[in-house]
């Protein structure tokens, strides 16, 4: 009997054996958890279709909500092209293990992935949002995702489901008020301002202040019931608000005197001024102008616009405190409101046939100067303001014989005799008495009718540079305004009034230095002794010299002009901006045309110029360097030849050990760094390129490494060249992976 349970025991297990040693050969691997009720060799035909492989089509027979998103069109699986939605299994692989994941994210997981591809790309204040503050159970509306995530128990992981209205995730704050299309007023970058939102679309669009005004100010709260969320712009009332008149919104301040229509005084811009014109108020009777046109409204009807002003005349609104009323009651006989009251028009107006015409300096005088008190005081008061009045700049005069003064008023055909009687002669007598020969009554001083032509009649005409000069500055000035020097004057020679700008250096030459040999009296600078007397002597001017002004080498402040230098070498006046380093043959690089250098030949240096190279400015290779306290200057030479003198190894010296065979040239040309063009990995390396990694990129092998903590290098030498070292094996989980090495 114990035998026979031995052998049950031991055929059952040959059986067992021989089962799983069939499910081996005929299942890849375990399915991923997801997939784990589908085991067993029953369930294959549940994704793989008999003799034909997977089917998509069996995928999307349990996958239920994801078959209606694709056949839409919508979302990430339905925009994928054709081909990619029939193969399923490029991107869920499976029969890997119960642990692997079916979903495959890009490098950074589902933080990285591009939302765009969905549909829906995520933009402003979307874009920064962790993946899980939209894609969450509580969030997810459609029906069928949430019976089928929800019967896997995967409501937590899944993307499926949302919607797409603002309110599935926010709160309408309006309350249905505007509608549901929040992009209408909001973007995506900030709700609030609603950048979105113009208000000249309403039947009230907002001109002048009303554009400055904000929000509640108008929108004020519709209710004072708390509401989700605590909002405070939900309290707000946005339609049906009344503004048909401006009472709606404003107050009246002139309590309906001025009636109801606003716009006929004031505009949007601003309540103050009102736009009631100067043209307004003409068809009053009285129209403003002057100095009524700059008074406020309320200075002749008070603050609130209530009191009327009767009749037109001065005296209705003035007092007559000037005249008390002696001069009658027809101000505008002498005054008009175009200009200030003191501005009399009496003077042009009568005055000129009066017994004295006012001409120039005369027709500036203030009235009181002259007539003190043209009421009371007659002309007793006008003879003694004669000592207060000032013509032009002279300074003021006194009436010595007020008798005269008088008289000279009514003998207008007498000029010499009235600026003498009241006016004191600065001349002395000296120029004779007829003042009008240089003085007119614009102004005394200057004296403008003795002309440059009056005084060609003297001993000597004034012509050039002479005709502007002041007579002050050769006749000189005396206390009062006098003229100190008349005649006689000396003239003959150039020096009796100048001096010599050139301290006698001129002297040696056969004119004795005379003046009118290199300046004329049109103006001393600049002279004529030209380039071509120039080239004369030793030094000719040839080149940007030609254009250099004279005062740039023959300078003021000096002891004398050195006309005869000792040398004429580059040195002697420019600075050497290389400090020596060229040597002082200045002609083998430039020439007096230009600084900028004409004639270097770079190739006889000992680095010649070819490829990227020739196309750098100096500058690149040849920088400033600091010789002193804040000083600099260009580093010309010695300069290092080879490549990492100027340029950062970017290999970080994994090729030094072949330094002493080959340099950068054994890859590299000067034309462009990248590609290497001389690189030959057959012939260079121990790994000759063949079949498929002839195609493959550089970067697919040799990839970026840290060599220290901020510090990446390409890898290029010590590469393993095993094949598992770059490739994955794909034969990870087959069978033979746990047979013995004869495959047993």
């Amino acid at each position: 009997m114990r035998d026979t349970i031995r052998t049950v025991v031991v055929a059952i297990g040959l059986a067992l054996a021989s089962a799983s040693a069939a499910r081996a050969q005929l299942s890849p691997g375990p399915l991923a958890r997801p997939h784990a009720h589908l085991e067993g060799m029953r369930n294959c035909t549940h994704c793989h279709e008999v003799g034909q492989g997977l089917s998509a089509n069996l995928c999307l027979r349990c996958h239920e909500p994801l078959r209606t998103r694709i056949e839409a069109g919508k979302g990430f699986h339905g925009r994928l092209p054709a081909a990619e939605r029939a193969r399923c299994e490029r991107c869920h692989h499976e029969h890997v293990g119960r642990d692997f994941a079916l979903v495959r994210w890009p490098a950074g997981g589902p933080e990285s992935f591009d939302h765009r591809k969905t549909g829906w790309a995520l933009e402003g204040a979307h874009r920064p949002l962790a993946c899980n503050k939209c894609h969450n159970a509580e969030r997810i509306e459609d029906a069928k995702v949430r019976a089928f995530k929800g019967k896997a128990g995967a409501l937590a992981r899944t993307y499926l489901g949302l919607d797409r209205a603002c309110a599935s995730c926010h709160e309408d704050v309006h309350r249905g008020e505007l509608g549901d299309d929040c992009a209408r007023c909001h973007d995506q970058k900030r709700f609030r301002p609603a950048r979105g939102f113009d208000h000249a679309r309403t039947d009230f669009p907002l001109r002048g202040k009303h554009a400055d005004v904000e929000c509640r100010a108008c929108h004020l709260p519709a209710d004072a019931r708390p509401q989700p969320g605590g909002s405070e712009v939900a309290l707000m009332r946005w339609r049906d608000l009344p503004h048909s008149r401006c009472t709606d919104c404003h107050e009246d301040r002139h309590a309906g005197r001025m009636g109801s229509d606003c716009t006929r005084c004031h505009d949007e811009r601003a309540f103050k001024p009102a736009r009631y014109t100067v043209a307004e108020h003409a068809k009053t009777g009285f129209a403003l102008r002057g100095k009524h046109a700059e008074l406020g409204c309320a200075d002749c009807h008070g603050e609130r616009l209530d009191r009327s002003v009767q009749g037109a005349a001065c005296a209705s609104c003035h007092e007559d405190r000037a005249h008390g009323g002696s001069l009658g009651s027809d101000c505008a006989a002498c005054h008009d409101d175009r200009r200030p009251w003191k501005d009399s028009r009496f003077v042009r107006a009568r005055h000129a046939p009066d017994r004295f015409p006012l001409t120039g300096a005369h027709r500036q005088a203030a009235c009181n100067l002259c007539h003190l008190d043209l009421v009371r005081g007659g002309e007793a008061e006008a003879v003694r303001a004669h000592p207060k009045l000032a013509h032009g700049k002279a300074p003021a005069f006194s009436v010595k014989r007020p008798a005269r003064a008088i008289a000279a008023h009514t003998r207008a055909s007498e000029p010499p005799a009235q600026c003498a009687a009241c006016h004191r002669d600065r001349h002395e007598g000296r120029l004779g008495s007829d003042c009008a020969r240089c003085h007119d009554t614009a102004t005394w001083a200057p004296a403008k009718r003795f002309t440059v032509a009056d005084h060609r009649r003297t001993r000597y005409a004034l012509e050039g540079a002479h005709r502007r000069v002041a007579c002050t500055k050769c006749h000189g000035k005396a206390e009062g305004g006098r003229l100190e020097r008349v005649a006689p004057l000396a003239f003959a020679r150039c020096l009796d009034c100048h001096e010599d700008a050139h301290h006698g250096e001129l002297r040696h030459r056969s004119d004795r230095g005379e003046c009118a040999a290199c300046h004329t009296v049109q103006h001393f600078r600049p002279s004529t002794f030209d380039r071509a007397a120039h080239d004369q002597l030793a030094f000719r001017l040839t080149g940007a010299h030609a254009t250099v002004a004279c005062d740039r080498c023959h300078r003021e402040g000096r002891e004398r002009l050195t006309l005869r230098p000792a040398s004429a070498h580059c040195g002697d006046c420019h600075s050497d901006p290389h400090a020596g380093q060229l040597g002082m043959r200045c002609t083998r690089c430039h020439d007096d045309r230009d600084w900028k250098p004409r004639g270097f030949d770079h190739a006889r240096t000992r680095f010649p110029l070819r490829g990227r190279h020739a196309q750098l400015t100096c500058a690149k290779c040849h920088r400033a360097v600091a010789v002193g306290a804040g000083r600099r200057r260009v580093h010309y030479r010695p300069l290092e030849t080879r490549c990492t003198g100027c340029h950062r190894d970017p290999h970080l010296g994994q090729f030094v050990a072949a330094a002493p065979r080959r340099d950068c040239t054994a890859c590299h040309d000067e034309h462009r760094f990248r590609p290497a063009v001389r690189f030959d990995h057959a012939r260079m390396t121990n790994f000759p390129l063949d079949g498929a990694h002839a195609k493959a990129r550089c970067e697919g092998c040799h990839d970026r490494i840290e060599i220290a903590p901020g510090t990446t290098v390409v890898r290029y030498r010590a590469t393993p060249h095993t094949c598992a070292a770059c490739h994955a094996d794909a034969h990870r989980a087959a069978p033979w992976r746990r047979r013995g090495r004869n495959g047993r």
